[in-house]
């Protein structure tokens, strides 16, 4: 140690250094048994893919598949991590939708994910799957990931309070009708149209997206404070603040579990935005509402205008770290292609998948008694095609925190000052300043 020529601290780090990276290898080396490792960070997808493995494992002698239930926030830092050290990387990987672009930073060659849009193009793959839906996943004219979902939202509502108030859901079929209507039966503090958020931004970039509009265009370049953003949250914030005659919607501290299952039973929120994974939330988490509730398109912006809009989603990436890619593109279609399989996982899940061929097997055409006999997955199917694309960034998590402060901003304006003669131009340098952040943020990575 004292011939050590930096003195014995450093050569303490030095030798724990190399102590951690041998056990890293040594424990890299006991984990990588499998063929194929793969993470994902949703239990209904491991669970799925759990019942679907042993068919394909038939059709593979001698090939093992290590799946891995990971959380989801884990999942993208350790994922992180191990394309940076090189060790741990798993072979193929589910990523949500929203942190999708961040693992598209860089020069294109260091992307950690293979490109496959030249096998999706030799195998006519991307013309069987919604085009939509390759969006948030391409990256400088390259696709990186297969996407998993479609995810088109209708609204779920009470079927019986609709009736009690004289709420027609197909005359409620543009967004003018369903606010007149919302603001006619609201009771502040105990009885809303619709869940809508004055804080976070699920149900305004719905709305955005719902407009053809969006956090970034398909250059990557920021948008949201384009007019078609302008134009969205001037008309959003009147709906959710607190000081608006025009405030139809409320939030609540959480979205899911035992609070939203008490807001729809007591009937304080009449309907709520599900897109085609919710629906099945709301049969596990409020039982009660059986036959009670139902389905119906959103509004449209327009009279005959699109229906529909879009919340969250799935890719599935096969790693460049991967040492049989072509073994992982085949178990990729197996999970994401089979139609059979596709159609038996809708059953479990009522997720829609994007290859429209499979939406003509017979599970698409179930009788749901809690949604009151509806077919649901024929109507998300029927709504599929119109949902709009959302276009990939890797800041785009810092552009949707960047739209939840301009929110925030807003309704404080709006409850302090309402619509007077300087609220459209509030709106239009609020957004513009956290665009211009976003902005600011990537102009330092050229990439």
């Amino acid at each position: 140690m004292r011939a050590f020529p930096y003195g014995p601290a450093p050569l303490a780090i030095l030798c724990l250094a190399v102590v951690s990276g041998l056990f890293l290898a040594k424990d890299q080396a006991k984990k990588k048994t499998a063929t194929l490792t793969y993470w994902t960070f949703a239990r209904p997808h491991y669970e799925a893919y759990q019942k679907a493995l042993p068919k394909f494992l038939e059709t593979h002698p001698g090939v093992s598949v290590d799946l891995q239930l990971v959380d989801g926030a884990g999942l993208n830092q350790r994922l992180r991590a191990a394309f940076q050290a090189d060790l741990d990387v798993p072979d193929m990987v589910e990523i949500e939708i929203s942190a999708a672009g961040s693992f598209f930073r860089g020069p294109k060659e260091h992307i950690g994910f293979m490109d496959i849009t030249d096998r999706l193009k030799r195998e006519g793959l991307d013309k069987k799957i919604v085009a939509s839906r390759f969006a948030p996943y391409t990256n400088r004219g390259s696709i990186f990931g297969l996407p998993h979902d479609v995810h088109p939202v209708m609204l779920a509502y009470n079927r019986i309070k609709f009736q009690e108030l004289g709420l027609d859901p197909e005359k409620l079929d543009t967004w003018d009708r369903f606010i007149e209507a919302g603001i006619r039966v609201k009771q502040a503090g105990k009885q809303y149209l619709l869940e809508m958020s004055d804080t976070g931004v699920s149900q305004l970039e719905l709305c955005l997206f719902q407009r053809d509009g969006g956090y970034f265009d398909p250059q990557g370049k920021v948008v949201f404070d384009n007019e078609i953003g302008i134009e969205t949250m001037k008309w959003y914030v009147p709906l959710v603040a607190k000081s608006s005659r025009r405030q139809m919607g409320n939030a609540l501290s959480s979205s899911f579990g035992q609070v939203m299952t008490q807001a729809l039973e007591t009937g304080y929120f009449l309907s709520v935005v599900t897109p085609d994974w919710r629906s099945k939330s709301h049969e596990k988490d409020v039982g009660s509402m059986s036959g009670k509730m139902g389905l119906m398109p959103l509004p449209a912006i327009t009279p005959g205008g699109r229906r529909t809009s879009t919340w969250g989603g799935t890719m599935l990436g096969i790693t460049k770290a991967s040492k049989s890619p072509d073994l992982a593109w085949e178990f990729a279609k197996f999970l994401y292609l089979n139609e059979k399989d596709l159609a038996e996982r809708y059953a479990d899940t009522n997720i829609l998948p994007p290859v429209p061929s499979a939406w003509n097997q017979p599970a698409f055409d179930k009788e749901y008694p809690y949604y009151g006999g509806q077919k649901i997955g024929r109507a998300y199917a029927a709504l599929a095609p119109q949902v709009p694309p959302q276009y990939a960034s890797a800041f785009v998590e810092l552009g949707k925190g960047k739209m939840g402060q301009a929110l925030i901003r807003c309704v404080e304006y709006y409850n302090k000052n309402g619509e007077d003669a300087g609220w459209d131009a509030f709106v239009r340098t609020t957004l513009k300043s956290r665009a211009d952040e976003v902005r600011k943020q990537m102009a330092r990575n050229p990439f």
